[in-house]
């Protein structure tokens, strides 16, 4: 790319940002007279994120200890690192076997 279509480029860029400051700066006012029913896609958005943070908390229950560390075999020998607490959590031994 020469200099010259880099320049009109960032000189684009920043009229955008520029032009973005300056309209978000402006006060919009949106009033809302009547209830109505919320999206499907919300409700089930609202689920996943429930299921998200139940799915969270079993995980530490299961995996940490009381300090939040990660429980694991803290021997040396059949292990060859410390990144080996992960290996149980991201399936690693099932894509070594495959």
């Amino acid at each position: 790319m020469d200099a010259r279509r880099f320049s009109l480029q960032l000189f684009s860029l920043i009229l955008i940002i520029v032009f973005m400051f300056e309209n978000a700066q402006a006060q919009t006012h949106i009033e809302i007279t009547s209830p109505m029913t919320p999206p499907v896609w919300g409700l089930l958005e609202r689920e996943l994120l429930c299921a998200n943070s139940s799915a969270c908390e079993t995980f530490a229950a299961t995996y940490l200890d009381e300090r939040g560390y990660f429980l694991h075999t803290t021997r040396w020998g059949t292990l060859d690192g410390c990144e080996d607490v992960m290996d149980s959590f991201a399936n690693l031994p099932f894509l070594s076997s495959l």
